[in-house]
């Protein structure tokens, strides 16, 4: 089963790598970072939904503690993508992803300051590692957007609020597929009203986008957060997460060969910088750390 674990976490990795290539592809039809957020947030709740009949065969109703939990996190879980695909209109993808996967390091961070977990040698390392990446990226000569840095960062501000929310609530406990319809659909609701209120969501859009946002929407709401659920299950939360830096990987990989985007040696060294940051924390983590990465599992 290890073998089988490896090549979901790695396909998962490698379709969410895909996202920059499938939304800047959509942005060329008409779509707007809302209108993506909203219909990949809908199609993948209602793909959940089925997935946890199938697989539970039980309601996906939930308490209203939960449901209050349930609300929170979405909020969070919404932003971040709004937050992340935005800021491909100013970064390069690859390098907008490797941002983004700072988050590890803002969950130990919180960890530490909202919950008093203690952080051990190895995880402060590896967090000074990432803060030093961010500042290499965050070149403000004009050759990288300091907007775009700001709008990937706080996307990965808010995945770990999502993740050090969930992580000490009672959702932690609940079917991964039934919480992701939950976060899901409460997420394409936010956003819905989000389009609506700065008029930002758009359905003017190509049929060929529309076929775009249907894929991005199955391969990145559907399959990758399958494939990662399941994959984790056979190999664990601590070799999925070593896994897990092809994601970037492959939006660096992306951008040089279908976007001819071009990295300067600073930037290359921030990216170097964050993703041994994420290694080390894969490596080297705490009990509390582990109890964060089985959040989906």
């Amino acid at each position: 089963m290890s073998k089988y674990g490896e090549l979901l976490v790695f396909v998962s990795a490698f379709l969410y790598g895909c996202n920059p290539l499938i939304s800047k592809s959509i942005y060329l039809y008409g779509g707007t970072p809302i209108t993506l957020v909203f219909f990949r947030l809908l199609i993948g709740s209602l793909g959940m939904g089925v997935l946890h009949f199938l697989c539970y065969k039980d309601s996906v109703m939930l308490t209203k503690s939960q449901l209050k939990n349930a609300l929170i996190c979405s909020l969070f879980f919404c932003a971040t993508p709004l937050l992340l695909w935005s800021s491909y209109h100013y970064l390069p993808s690859g390098l907008s992803t490797t941002i983004n996967f700072s988050y590890p390091s803002l969950v130990l961070l919180g960890s530490y300051l909202i919950y008093h977990h203690r952080i051990t040698q190895d995880e402060f390392i590896s967090c000074i590692l990432s803060m030093f990446g961010i500042i290499c990226l965050c070149q403000v000569n004009g050759s990288i957007h300091v907007k775009g840095v700001i709008l990937a960062f706080l996307s990965a501000l808010t995945f770990a609020l999502y993740v050090l929310f969930l992580a000490n609530s009672n959702l932690i406990q609940l079917p991964p597929f039934k919480l992701n319809f939950w976060i899901s659909i409460l997420g394409a609701a936010e956003s819905l009203a989000i389009g609506g209120l700065t008029s930002t969501l758009t359905f003017q859009i190509a049929p060929k986008g529309w076929f775009l946002i249907v894929l991005l929407a199955v391969s990145s709401g559907i399959l990758a957060s399958t494939a990662f659920q399941q994959g984790t299950r056979y190999i664990g939360a601590q070799k999925a997460s070593l896994l897990s830096t092809f994601e970037p990987l492959t939006s660096i990989f992306i951008g040089i060969t279908v976007y001819h985007e071009t990295f300067s040696l600073r930037a290359f060294l921030g990216i170097l910088s964050v993703l041994i940051s994420v290694l080390l924390l894969s490596i080297f983590s705490s009990q509390t750390v582990r109890k964060i990465k089985n959040r989906f599992t």
